[in-house]
């Protein structure tokens, strides 16, 4: 296998480091998150990602892997089946 040289040497990144890892990220997962949630969600979780960065900048700049969990839930709707299956679930609980 075929590896390709860094083109940032480690521990280069400083600054706007917060704001180039979440730019990273949604380049990578924006569309799913689109085509999920809409996007009209898009500029705050991706704010709210950049500032946890901003807050703990070891986890980027340490140059080991990062993990990025977002718990999402879709809004509900005035759908009827939407409102009989939560009805349901409710009954369950």
């Amino acid at each position: 296998m075929e590896t390709l040289p860094r083109i940032l040497p480690q521990g280069t990144v400083s600054g706007s480091g917060a704001q180039l890892v979440t730019s990273h990220i949604r380049a990578a997962v924006e569309g799913l998150i689109k085509q999920h949630f809409g996007d009209e969600i898009l500029d705050e979780l991706f704010d709210l990602c950049r500032k946890k960065f901003e807050e703990q900048p070891s986890m980027y700049e340490s140059g080991m892997p990062v993990n990025f969990l977002a718990v999402l839930k879709r809004k509900a709707t005035c759908c009827y089946g939407v409102f009989g299956v939560c009805e349901a679930i409710v009954k369950l609980s």
